[in-house]
C-alpha cells in the first residue's frame, strides 16, 4: 500500500510536470510552480536577446526604489511623481505574495546582463477580462530598444499564455491554476488596456505598432480638435489642450476622468480624457488578446 501511494503520487508530479512543459511550448513564457499540485509558488521566466524577464522577488525593494524614486523615470507615469520610498517594501511584499499564491499579475523584473533595468506588468483594470499595462526602464537602460522588446514581450508572449491558462486550454481544467489564471475581474485575460500622456510620443507610437487603437469613447457628444494646433504658436500641446478643454475659463470645459473622441494635428482620431488621480491627460489605448 505504500509503495502503490508513492507510485500515485509520482504520477500526479509527473502529470503536472508534463502539463506545465506542453502548455510552454505554446509560448516562450516559462511558468513553473514550487507546487504544481496546488500552483503556488509561481515563477516565471523568459529569455529575449540580451535581457531577459523573472519574478519580482523579496530582494528587488532596493532595485524598485532606484527606479520608483527617479524622477526622470516617474515624470511621464501615473502622477508623474516619484513613489515614496516607505511605500515600496510594501509594494514589493505584495507582488512577491501575489507570485507565492500562484497569482501571475504582480509585476516582473527586466533584467540584462543579470541586473534589473526595469518592470513590466499587467494588472486587473475594471471590467471582467480587463487588464491595464505598465513599463518602465531605468533611464541607463532607455533608447536601446528594451521597452518597445518588453512591450512585444506582454502583447506577443505573457499575455497569451495568461489567457490560455485561464481558458485552461491544453491542460486539464480543473486544473488549480486555471482558476488562479482567471485572476481578471474572475474571468481569463481577453483584453489589454493602457494610457500614455499625449507629450510622451515614443511610449504612444510604441502601442500603435503593436496594434492598440483609441479605447472607446465615454462621451461622444463632445470632440477634442486640435488640428490647427503647431507649437510655435500655440506652446507644448498638453498645455494647449488644457487651455483650449479643461481650464475655469474654457467657454464649454470638459469633464475630468471622461474619455472624449480627438482629432490631433494631423487628423488623426485618438481618445483622450483628464484624469484627476495623475493630474494629467492621458491617451487611451487597447488591445484584444489573441
Amino acid at each position: 500500500m505504500f509503495i502503490k501511494g508513492i507510485f500515485h503520487t509520482f504520477k500526479i508530479r509527473l502529470l503536472s510536470f508534463i502539463l506545465v512543459i506542453g502548455f510552454n511550448q505554446a509560448s516562450a513564457v516559462i511558468l513553473t510552480w514550487d507546487n504544481p499540485e496546488l500552483g503556488t509558488g509561481l515563477h516565471v521566466s523568459h529569455q529575449g536577446e540580451g535581457w531577459a524577464v523573472r519574478e519580482t522577488r523579496s530582494d528587488d525593494i532596493e532595485f524598485y526604489r532606484n527606479l520608483l524614486g527617479n524622477h526622470e523615470v516617474m515624470k511621464t507615469m501615473t502622477s508623474g511623481k516619484p513613489v515614496s520610498m516607505e511605500d515600496i517594501p510594501h509594494r514589493v511584499t505584495g507582488w512577491v505574495a501575489k507570485f507565492s499564491d500562484g497569482n501571475p499579475t504582480g509585476r516582473m523584473v527586466l533584467e540584462k546582463n543579470d541586473e534589473p533595468v526595469g518592470f513590466a506588468h499587467l494588472a486587473p483594470c475594471g471590467g471582467p477580462g480587463k487588464s491595464e499595462i505598465a513599463r518602465a526602464l531605468v533611464p541607463e537602460a532607455q533608447g536601446q530598444g528594451l521597452g518597445k522588446a518588453a512591450l512585444g514581450f506582454i502583447v506577443n508572449e505573457w499575455a497569451p499564455a495568461l489567457r490560455a491558462r485561464g481558458l485552461g486550454l491544453d491542460i486539464d481544467p480543473s486544473h488549480p491554476t486555471v482558476e488562479k489564471f482567471k485572476c481578471f475581474g474572475g474571468e481569463p485575460l481577453k483584453l489589454i488596456y493602457t494610457t500614455a500622456r499625449p507629450s510622451n510620443t515614443p511610449s504612444w507610437k510604441c502601442y500603435k505598432y503593436f496594434d492598440f487603437h483609441p479605447s472607446q469613447p465615454t462621451d461622444q457628444t463632445h470632440l477634442i480638435s486640435c488640428e490647427i494646433w503647431e507649437e510655435s504658436q500655440h506652446g507644448p500641446l498638453e498645455d494647449f489642450i488644457i487651455s483650449k478643454y479643461y481650464s475655469e475659463t474654457s467657454p464649454n470645459r470638459l469633464e475630468v476622468n471622461t474619455l472624449y473622441p480627438m482629432v490631433d494635428e494631423t487628423g488623426t482620431p485618438r481618445t483622450l480624457s483628464f484624469v484627476e488621480k495623475y493630474e494629467s491627460l492621458r491617451y487611451h489605448f487597447e488591445r484584444t488578446v489573441e
